[in-house]
């Protein structure tokens, strides 16, 4: 599926795939939350409450990107944003967590698929203002030399 992205003055629009979210948090009230708005922006959505279930996702199909609670409970998610860069190339991370002690720099430096780093609670518009900006950006994973 195809959506309409409209271009500034100087720039032609054009067609893109649309974008295929996975949504990683053990809260559900926030998976509910950010499923609700990126469905709002034409993304289509996956979820996965553990680090089993987004291993599985990952496994069976490729996502555009993902937004992945940094601790999910004993587990870390930093371990899944180094996965994708081999599993789901071009994959982007935005990472939310609750932690005060995270280094955003630190995080990138671990993986380069991580675009950005959240502090819960995750102020709503700042979330989909990255979203939006990932939607605007050229697609690198394979589906879209498919399309």
């Amino acid at each position: 599926m195809y959506i309409w992205i409209s271009a500034s003055r100087n720039k032609r629009p054009y067609w893109r795939v649309k974008l295929k979210y996975l949504i990683v948090e053990d809260d559900p009230n926030l998976r509910l939350l950010w499923r609700s708005v990126l469905g709002e922006m034409g993304c289509d959505v996956s979820e996965a409450a553990t680090l089993d279930e987004a291993t599985s996702a990952l496994a069976s199909q490729s996502f555009d990107a993902m937004i992945l609670d940094l601790y999910l409970g004993r587990d870390s998610g930093l371990s899944l944003a180094m996965t994708v860069e081999t599993e789901n190339p071009g994959c982007k991370v935005i990472i939310v967590t609750g932690a005060a002690d995270v280094s955003e720099a630190n995080l990138r430096a671990q993986a380069a698929s991580i675009v950005s780093v959240h502090r819960k609670p995750v102020d709503i518009e700042d979330l989909m203002g990255v979203c939006s900006r990932l939607a605007a950006a050229p697609i690198e994973t394979d589906r879209a030399a498919n399309a």
